[in-house]
């Protein structure tokens, strides 16, 4: 795990999930509403974010999974 910048989270009611029984989810984003720490913002053309989620496996530990990083044209 490594963090640097602004970091926002996908934590509204809606927006926690539980995966299918093949483990996978989809969060679909509103890139206009994209959480920062004290606001949202537009996610515009040539801007780069990285997401990573964390869950629980059923056990009292939690993970992360592998992070990824997307470039907007």
């Amino acid at each position: 795990l490594c963090l640097n910048g602004n970091i926002g989270r996908y934590n509204l009611p809606a927006q926690i999930l539980q995966a299918a029984a093949s483990g996978s989810f989809q969060l679909a984003l509103d890139l206009p509403q994209t959480p920062q720490p004290s606001s949202v913002v537009s996610i515009l053309a040539g801007d780069t974010y990285g997401w990573q989620a964390w869950y629980r496996d059923g056990t009292l530990s939690s993970h992360f999974t592998s992070g990824v990083e997307v470039t907007f044209q």
